[in-house]
């Protein structure tokens, strides 16, 4: 059964065969299981204890490497696992930097998260069963822990971020609302207080060159087929399309939009998108707090829509759940209605396997 109180995360990307980079074809017809690292097995393959849910809690590449029978035997072909760079140290109000996303040192691993050594064996174990390995990145931001009541402007010491040590490869502060526009989104600071996260210049060719040397040397170190790029509504779109035709593995952008038009322009840019336009249609669908809620028609019509709107809607990453999401069996727990909002939405043929009191989706036959 999945430790759902450990907030694993099950994501499904049914993909056709795509036309440009070899690598981008690979990933055509895979189903990934995507593992938040800290909270999936110790090394020794068990389930971590995780008493506080703020703090790490044990979770490293040699334990999901000896879980990967469990993975595979449900069907799944790929994993994507958290970021891997070393974060900051310090816990904060908000917590510690489990989940990977507060890095500070590009070139350094989280020592949390195991060796370079253990991490090169998950990439070798995988690829010897014929599975495919992405690894989730964050180009936007560094991170660091400021007093909350310290003025960000003028306290962040830039010497301690690698590679992007100097203010010069940073947006001047500004803070990100509601009403700002897409410009605003990608040239201010997503966070700002407790964790200040220093937005990078990503339209600088300087800074591009830095982090796709980064980028190619941590896909050419670990063998990895994929990256997940992490906000990237949040990063220059000429940059994330630079990006992608250089680093030479297939590239899945995070759009977080519920609106389908936007969406489907970043399938221009990147390789392809998770779809959280279709996430919340059939989170109305079949998970509305109230029964007489859940309607059907607008998710219908929104895949009507994708296919008219988006080109290749294929392309457009069909997810069940993931790391920013509510558990489907907390927004509903009947098991029925599960394996409906499933079955009924994927347009291609399925296979399934039950696990505990969830069904995840395992198979594509595309």
């Amino acid at each position: 059964m999945l430790p759902i109180e450990l907030l694993t995360s099950i994501a499904l990307f049914t993909l056709p065969k795509l036309t440009s980079a070899a690598t981008a074809s690979e990933w055509s017809s895979r189903s990934i299981y995507q593992v938040m690292t800290d909270r999936f097995a110790l090394t020794d393959g068990s389930s971590p204890p995780c008493d506080d849910l703020a703090s790490y809690c044990g979770g490293t590449w040699r334990g999901i490497k000896n879980k990967l029978d469990y993975i595979q035997d449900m069907g799944f072909t790929a994993i994507q696992i958290s970021p891997v760079v070393k974060n900051m140290p310090e816990s904060t109000e908000r917590g510690a930097a489990y989940h990977g996303f507060w890095g500070t040192d590009w070139y350094s691993l989280n020592e949390h998260f195991g060796s370079a050594q253990d991490l090169q064996d998950l990439a070798k174990a995988l690829h010897e069963r014929g599975m495919l390995f992405m690894v989730d990145v964050v180009l936007n931001d560094v991170a660091v822990k400021i007093d909350a009541e310290a003025d960000e402007r003028t306290v962040i010491d830039y010497s301690k971020f690698n590679p992007f040590n100097e203010e010069k490869y940073f947006h001047p502060w500004c803070n990100i609302t509601y009403t700002n526009s897409r410009t605003a989104d990608q040239d201010c600071w997503t966070s700002s207080n407790v964790v200040a996260l220093p937005d990078l210049k990503t339209e600088s060719p300087t800074v591009q060159s830095m982090a796709l040397t980064w980028a190619k040397q941590l896909v050419s170190n670990y063998s990895i087929d994929g990256l997940r790029i992490h906000r990237a509504v949040n990063i220059d779109t000429a940059f994330l399309k630079k990006f992608t035709a250089e680093v030479g593995v297939f590239t899945m952008g995070e759009v977080y939009l519920e609106d389908l038009k936007p969406l489907c322009e970043y399938m221009k840019i990147v390789d392809a998108v998770p779809n959280f336009v279709a996430y919340f249609a059939i989170m109305e669908a079949f998970a509305a707090e109230e029964e007489d809620d859940r309607d059907m028609t607008k998710l219908g019509e929104l895949v009507k829509e994708m296919g008219d709107k988006c080109g290749d809607a294929g392309l457009l990453g069909t997810f069940f759940e993931n790391h920013d999401t509510t558990r489907f069996a907390t927004a509903n727990p009947d098991i029925v209605v599960c394996f409906l909002f499933l079955s009924s939405f994927v347009p291609f043929p399925l296979e399934f396997t039950q696990i505990g009191a969830n069904f995840a989706l395992v198979h594509s036959s595309r």
